[in-house]
């Protein structure tokens, strides 16, 4: 282990910590201790992380660290992790099974949706989709649907399975949009190796490999947004939101939810981006005025571009050059901090 990056040993801390949260609820101190200890020794053994997932390791957590497990449970995980048998007899006992988990995490959420009524809306609101089961049966769908009405589901999302919007996302929603999706890119790095972390055209531009070092910086943030880490989140959201800018003109089209991110977020922060602009070119020109006025005083009058002066010409020349491509990336480096401010701001009132 000690040949590993420190941002490695970060990632497999933060691995175990998660499935230590699990252990802890189901089983004794002791087997807490052997499960940490043999998830590293696991891990230590395969090389590295991403081999450690390569071979199984997230899929059998559960059998290495815990020596029981609910009947029902274990048989999903077989379901999960096998393929699925041609005898009808088996595959049907399957189906049977699936059945049964479904009812049983449609039992938990209206449980929660009893007990924790406005929680539950937040979240489902926010959310796409729902684990509910359908029936053949109209008058059980109609109840199927009225329960899922009743959990405000996608309130604040769009229509995801027509393709179509119920109505524009404000800048709000967008950002509790991104939350989300950054939660899940997080979340991807304790299942599947890089090369197999693959993301939905819906949050993730294809840019051949280029945009996978934005998706690291979002796998270095902390599991969840806390005030503690505002700064963090703010900066690697605005690099995510101008991530549209590097998609090809000729592909843009392919990408319509990280354009209305780019467009909703940027005008938002339109306003201070003109004031940053503003602001910075003010300053650069008052710049090259000192520093111009300062080169003229120590020449004569008359002074030629030869001789003796050519060398305060050339700086003359230099001055004015970099003021130039000063003044051109005011525009970019303004648009960014007022991207991060306005993001910050927003975070900040998320979490009052």
């Amino acid at each position: 282990m000690s040949d590993l990056s420190e941002k490695e040993l970060r990632r497999i801390d933060r691995y175990v910590e998660r499935f230590v949260k699990f252990v802890e609820e189901t089983s004794p101190n002791s087997v807490v201790s052997d499960f940490r200890r043999e998830v590293k020794l696991q891990i230590e053994q395969a090389g590295s992380f991403d081999e450690y997932l390569e071979g199984g390791g997230e899929k059998t957590y559960l059998k290495d660290g815990i020596e029981y497990i609910e009947e029902a449970l274990a048989k999903i995980k077989d379901i999960i992790l096998n393929p699925l048998p041609e005898d009808k007899e088996q595959l049907y006992d399957i189906f049977n099974s699936i059945g049964q988990v479904g009812f049983m995490l449609e039992e938990k959420i209206e449980e929660a949706l009893d007990q924790f009524p406005e929680q539950t809306k937040e979240f489902y609101e926010k959310a796409s989709w729902v684990p509910f089961r359908r029936f053949a049966s109209k008058s059980k769908e109609e109840e199927m649907e009225k329960k899922v009405e009743s959990l405000e589901l996608g309130k604040n999302l769009f229509d995801a399975e027509r393709g179509s919007r119920k109505r524009k996302l404000k800048p709000e929603q967008i950002i509790s949009r991104i939350v989300e999706i950054f939660e899940f890119i997080i979340d991807l790095q304790f299942k599947y190796p890089a090369a197999k972390q693959i993301l939905p055209d819906t949050i993730m531009a294809d840019l051949e490999g280029k945009e996978r070092e934005v998706i690291e910086r979002i796998q270095d943030l902390d599991d969840k947004l806390t005030a503690g880490n505002i700064s963090d989140w703010a900066a690697t959201i605005s690099d995510y939101v101008l991530l549209y800018e590097r998609i090809p003109r000729s592909k843009k089209r392919y990408y319509p939810e990280l354009k209305e991110f780019y467009s909703v977020i940027t005008e938002k922060a339109k306003t201070g981006k003109c004031r940053l602009m503003k602001k910075r070119r003010k300053e650069i020109l008052d710049n090259f005025k000192t520093k111009k006025d300062q080169i003229e005083r120590s020449l004569p009058r008359g002074w030629e571009k030869e001789g003796d002066y050519l060398q305060d010409w050339s700086e003359l020349e230099r001055l004015k050059n970099d003021k130039e491509k000063a003044i051109q990336a005011v525009g970019p480096v303004a648009k960014k901090k007022a991207i991060y401010q306005y993001l910050h701001k927003t975070l900040v009132r998320k979490l009052s």
